[in-house]
């Protein structure tokens, strides 16, 4: 399920990135790397918020799951600028 789930999310960013990129005022890898921080506030620092809220999780589980999160929406905008392209 966990799979199927980060496939959604996937999609979700593609989609994301192909609609906000050419509105932004800034192009090129610096809009990239706009949305490469957008998009790991909104997939990842939320959620972790709410776990850090219920205190049941130690602070460097979350802060793995930061880094986690921020390494892979920064890779999957890069990738998705790389395409953007071709």
């Amino acid at each position: 399920m966990k799979l199927l789930g980060t496939q959604i999310e996937i999609y979700a960013i593609t989609i994301g990135f192909e609609w906000i990129h050419p509105l932004l005022p800034l192009d090129g890898l610096l809009g990239a790397f706009l949305l490469a921080v957008l998009f790991t506030v909104l997939r990842s620092f939320a959620p972790i918020w709410a776990l850090w809220l219920q205190g049941v999780y130690s602070g460097r589980y979350l802060a793995i799951e930061a880094i986690g999160g921020t390494l892979g929406s920064g890779a999957v905008v890069l990738t998705l600028y790389a395409f953007a392209l071709w």
